[in-house]
């Protein structure tokens, strides 16, 4: 459940979808969307760390189109 729904935010931050998402200046949903990274990027199974892998990408250019 947790690689499908990686894979599901990884392919939404990658369309016309993230310009529905809260704004890059959320300190609330930052922090929050943070620890969840970190925690995935950390996880022992290879295919959840590699879909967290592509998701921080995505979170990144996201962050860098909207200018936060």
């Amino acid at each position: 459940m947790l690689l499908t729904l990686l894979r599901l935010a990884t392919n939404a931050l990658g369309t016309s979808l993230s310009r529905s998402l809260p704004p890059a200046g959320a300190q609330e949903a930052r922090g929050a969307l943070t620890s969840v990274l970190v925690w995935t990027l950390l996880h022992q199974d290879r295919l959840v760390h590699v879909a967290a892998a592509s998701l921080v990408f995505n979170v990144g250019a996201w962050v860098q189109k909207v200018g936060c």
